[in-house]
């Protein structure tokens, strides 16, 4: 009776708690009201991005924002397609190569921020396009709060298939969560495909100086040196500040990418990101545990009934305003496999944690 007591009390802190975040998620961000001016530096770093690099840029020099103030500064982490001979036919870029002794995404933001001539800085990844107002609402953020960083959001778009519906319901939650967090002043989550922040706080704090070791977790790890060392953290709710991002395409690619997540969690001393993460795992793994022991004890059946069902409720109001939000509600019509499917996920990815090794780029992480 304790395990059916203690998971009552799990789904039901679980549901409170998702309840108010995704609340506080629907707090709409007020409508630009003019144009912004500000000069800025984007750093793009890339490695082997040959097939998406153009249309990124493209996406850049397309919007309706002064060019004149903006500086793009694209970051070589030692390619070995043709990505920068695709860069070369664009004007006003400045490409740089790390050296042979440099590697990795840290390093190539560190060097971009150092190349940098302006004190606001955006990162963003290769494979990622954006509408024409994303720069003036992403920067319209920033100059309202006079935040130190702002994190914007990822939408995820792909393709009618479970594998895209499972990467895009999980980012629903995901973004919903980092919001919520960063909203009520302790945010656990950013994502370094769509990430502002001033260069002088950068340098204040030392950059990526207490974790440059770690191959991941660049856009996390830089978030919670800003909030130890006291930066104000804002978060900008607003579609039109997104950049777009597809899907994996095949499982193979989809495992590896969550392992590679997973391997900077081990790292990460942000106690209230460890806290919901805990949550999350407690109320996936009992989700199965509770309906296998309730096929053998029958007297459990009921209590295994209304955690499903809280639990259901809670998740589908989460996806809902999430889906409701990045216009994609024909999402909600694989809800309830992959409500069933995640904890198998989360089972599977802590098992190929142990055993593989994941890579990225061709590069052993």
């Amino acid at each position: 009776m304790l395990f059916i007591y203690a998971s009552i009390i799990i789904v039901i802190v679980y549901s409170i708690i998702y309840f108010v975040f995704t609340i506080l998620f629907t707090r709409k961000e007020n409508q630009l009201s003019q144009p912004i001016d500000k000069s800025v530096t984007i750093i793009i770093p890339f490695r082997n991005e040959e097939k998406n690099i153009e249309k990124c840029i493209n996406s850049i020099i397309n919007q309706q924002y002064d060019l004149t103030k903006v500086e793009l500064i694209c970051v070589n982490d030692h390619s070995s397609d043709c990505s920068e001979l695709v860069l070369i036919k664009f004007k006003n870029i400045k490409i740089i190569s790390l050296h042979k002794n440099q590697k990795g995404k840290k390093i190539a933001i560190t060097e971009g921020i150092k190349n940098a001539s302006n004190e606001i800085i955006i990162i963003r990844d290769a494979d990622t396009i954006s509408e024409k107002n994303w720069l003036n609402n992403l920067i319209s953020k920033q100059n309202k709060t006079n935040a130190d960083m702002v994190i914007g959001q990822i939408n995820y778009k792909g393709s009618f298939s479970f594998l895209s519906a499972l990467q895009i319901i999980e980012h629903l939650a995901i973004t919903i969560t980092g919001a919520a967090t960063a909203k009520l002043g302790i945010p656990i989550l950013c994502n370094g495909a769509n990430l502002l922040f001033k260069k002088s706080a950068f340098i204040d704090v030392n950059g990526f100086a207490d974790n440059e070791r770690i191959a991941s977790g660049d856009d996390i790890f830089l978030m919670n040196t800003f909030y130890n060392n006291k930066k104000k953290i804002e978060y900008c709710n607003s579609l039109d500040a997104s950049v777009i991002c597809e899907t994996e395409k095949k499982w193979a690619s989809f495992f590896s990418q969550r392992i590679r997540w997973s391997t900077k969690n081990k790292y990460n001393t942000n106690n209230i990101n460890v806290f919901i993460m805990l949550l999350i795992f407690t109320t996936n793994i009992v989700l199965p545990t509770f309906s296998i022991i309730s096929m053998f004890y029958t007297n459990i059946f009921p209590f295994a009934i209304i955690f499903i069902l809280i639990k259901f409720l809670t998740d589908f109001f989460v996806i809902y305003i999430g889906s409701l939000h990045f216009k994609q509600l024909t999402i909600l019509c694989w809800f309830p496999l992959v409500f069933f499917v995640f904890p198998l996920e989360i089972l599977i990815i802590l098992t190929l944690g142990i055993f593989y090794t994941p890579y990225w780029k061709e590069r052993k992480i």
